[in-house]
């Protein structure tokens, strides 16, 4: 049991609490009773919770298990985003570098490079680059729309990628299908790209992150399974499957900025 008399002394009004039910809410603290207490939420809607329902009452906003990897579980972008101020570096292949930061609590940007084109000899100046946009707005609790690009280029070209993610379900459990517009220095007319990503937590700390791509007549997909260590860290390990090949396939994740984790209340 969570002994409850000390809230009253918390040294910030950002809260984060989980329900016994696994449920995960955050935001500002209204007020506390002898039996409740109250958040503002998301457009500055109050939500009360009994304190004989609550699991956990954190200091600090974000809980790593319900918020990382939140708008690219794993390449494909969904319509949710990160939040303001939670950032993560992401890895692919030991080559494959990523950086991720919540410019608001609805709009992410990213930037990236890699190795392996320069470490292949294949006469590329610069590696491969990306920069990415991703915008979302919560169209209810479970359905969310957004807008998101992604620019990879080096000396040799570029290709832009314009997205309209619509992703249905929660932060962790979704499905998003995405239909996309791609421009490439090579080709004369654009692209039409679909992209899904459909993830199902399967534990506290794991879950199922897919990821798939159709151009024309190619197919691209990855299944890995994500767990989240104690420390925020995750690993994905799984494969990727095309028309041509089956590969192995991992990446790591180490978020950072605000989930660091929350000082669990408990006095």
């Amino acid at each position: 049991m969570l002994c409850f008399s000390g809230w009253s002394q918390i040294d910030t009004t950002e809260v984060s609490i989980r329900t016994l039910d696994k449920r995960y809410y955050d935001g500002e603290l209204f007020k506390i009773t002898n039996d409740s207490v109250y958040l503002y939420g998301k457009e500055n809607q109050i939500l009360g919770f009994l304190k004989s329902n609550i699991e956990y009452f954190y200091n600090g906003s974000s809980l790593i298990s319900e918020m990382q990897n939140v708008n690219e579980p794993f390449y494909v972008s969904t319509a949710r985003n990160n939040g303001k101020g939670n950032n993560y570096y992401k890895n692919y292949f030991l080559f494959g570098n990523n950086f991720s930061y919540g410019l608001k609590d609805n709009l992410d940007f990213s930037l990236g490079f890699e190795f392996i084109s320069i470490i292949s000899g294949n006469g590329a100046i610069l590696p491969v680059m990306q920069l990415g946009l991703s915008y979302g707005r919560p169209i209810s609790e479970s359905f969310s729309i957004g807008l998101s690009t992604k620019v990879l280029f080096n000396d040799d070209g570029g290709t832009i990628l314009a997205s309209i993610p619509f992703t249905f379900g929660g932060k962790r459990s979704n499905f998003t299908f995405s239909p996309t517009v791609g421009f490439v220095t090579e080709e004369d007319e654009p692209l039409l790209v679909i992209l899904m990503n459909w993830n199902i937590v399967l534990g506290r700390k794991t879950r199922l992150v897919t990821d798939a791509m159709i151009i024309k007549y190619s197919q691209v997909g990855t299944a890995m399974i994500e767990y989240t260590f104690s420390s925020g860290n995750s690993f994905l390990g799984g494969m990727i499957v095309s028309n041509d090949f089956i590969v192995p396939n991992f990446s790591f994740v180490i978020p950072f900025g605000k989930w660091k984790i929350p000082r669990k209340i408990s006095m």
